[in-house]
């Protein structure tokens, strides 16, 4: 907020704004830097393998993806509503991609994203029960966005905005 306040102090065309303009770019200004730290900490953490988003999806591609399916996935109300999704297919059609652009798209709806391989999860599930922490690690992972294909899983807590 001081950074904005010292660059409307040297901007001209801001010298004659009243405060209450001044005051209400300063709030916008910090709640949307904010919120851009929350969801790039969000896409951090989610570890997507590829830098995907619903919005470069192409439909015309040969895989068999429902448009009206996919745009409906697409608004997250399937992890509001505690569902699970499995992405099935041929090798080499996409569906880690799929998932990591779903992946993506929760975390700009405000969930909290991890996006591992299967066997990367089962490994970590059996090393938590081992240590008896499987009941506390499985809190904090709800629902499962399960197989984009057999090695990749990318799961979703079916948490609040952060």
């Amino acid at each position: 907020m001081a950074d904005t306040l010292t660059e409307l102090q040297n901007n001209p065309e801001a010298a004659g704004m009243p405060h209450a303009d001044w005051l209400g770019l300063l709030v916008d200004r910090e709640v949307t830097a904010r919120d851009n730290r929350r969801l790039t900490r969000r896409l951090s953490r989610a570890k997507l393998r590829q830098a995907a988003a619903i919005e470069n999806v192409d439909y015309r591609t040969a895989r068999g993806l429902d448009r009206s399916l996919f745009q409906n996935l697409a608004t997250s109300q399937w992890i509001r509503d505690a569902n699970h999704l499995v992405i099935v297919g041929p090798t080499g059609t996409g569906k880690s991609w799929l998932a990591c652009a779903l992946g993506n798209k929760a975390c700009r709806d405000g969930f909290s994203v991890l996006y591992k391989r299967a066997s990367r999860l089962f490994a970590d599930l059996a090393q938590a029960r081992g240590e008896g922490r499987l009941a506390r690690r499985h809190c904090r992972a709800d629902d499962f966005m399960v197989p984009p294909s057999s090695n990749a899983w990318c799961v979703v807590p079916g948490c609040e905005a952060e």
